[in-house]
């Protein structure tokens, strides 16, 4: 009975290709809360900058820029969670897909495998490579916290 399993094999393939599409797909549910939330704030930031011309006693001025920081400073936090959920899904999706290469000594294609040793179990890396991953995640997971910062400044000044 053969080890280790060939690359040609159909059920590793299908396996290969699942991992493939949830990366992908976690990847492109970060885009969105980034993008929806880049959006967001620009409307608000665009909004908050045109009370700056107005005095602080003109009808409803003070409690809009209260109301305005407050809602940009939640936002910022609720989607960094958001986003931090989806990065955790990318990584157990690929927790999972490295236990089953480990366990089938499937070796996926390249460049996620780091290291083949013959019959021996990969050492798979996410991604092209794992460090590499997180280092390109730190702006998704960090926009949103930049800009709770800038609101926050905002609604203490």
């Amino acid at each position: 009975m053969e080890d280790h399993v060939d690359r040609n094999d159909t059920a590793a393939r299908a396996v290969w290709d699942d991992y493939r599409k949830r990366q992908e797909f976690e990847h492109l549910l970060i885009d969105h809360k980034i993008s929806w939330f880049l959006t967001t704030q620009t409307i608000m930031f665009a909004a908050y900058g045109l009370t700056v011309a107005q005095a602080e006693d003109a009808e409803g001025v003070s409690t809009f820029r209260i109301v305005v920081p407050c809602v940009g400073l939640i936002l910022g936090i609720l989607t960094c969670i958001g986003v931090i959920a989806v990065v955790n899904s990318k990584r157990l999706s690929f927790l999972g897909f490295k236990a089953y290469c480990e366990a089938k000594k499937f070796q996926p294609p390249e460049p996620h495998v780091a290291m083949k040793v013959e019959n021996a179990a990969p050492n798979v890396e996410w991604g092209v490579k794992t460090g590499n991953t997180w280092l390109t995640l730190i702006p998704d997971i960090f926009t949103p916290f930049l800009f709770a910062g800038a609101w926050f400044v905002f609604l203490i000044r």
